[in-house]
């Protein structure tokens, strides 16, 4: 199976089962110490990327954003990724 198609059999699971997260929820589900660490090496990025996720910083590229919905089984999806950061805009509480 390519991963265009794992990532749109996701999408498509996801969608039909209703149970997507958004991103800092997801990680902080990932550990009870130290889930910005885990979340960085399970997803091959580096502590400090993953915590400026997490502050709202940076927003997560396309392709880390992809790393992301494979990763987390399809329970993030693209809305869980950046509708917190549109959010974040809005509230102007963003830092990017």
């Amino acid at each position: 199976m390519q991963f265009c198609e794992v990532v749109a059999s996701i999408y498509t699971n996801t969608v039909n089962n209703g149970f997507n997260v958004e991103l800092n929820p997801w990680i902080d589900s990932l550990s009870t110490s130290d889930a910005p660490a885990v979340a960085a090496e399970l997803l091959g990025e580096k502590r400090r990327t993953v915590d400026s996720w997490r502050r709202f910083e940076r927003v997560p590229s396309f392709k880390a954003a992809l790393n992301i919905v494979k990763k987390s089984g399809g329970r993030v999806d693209f809305n869980g990724i950046y509708n917190p950061f549109w959010r974040a805009l809005e509230e102007g509480n963003a830092k990017f």
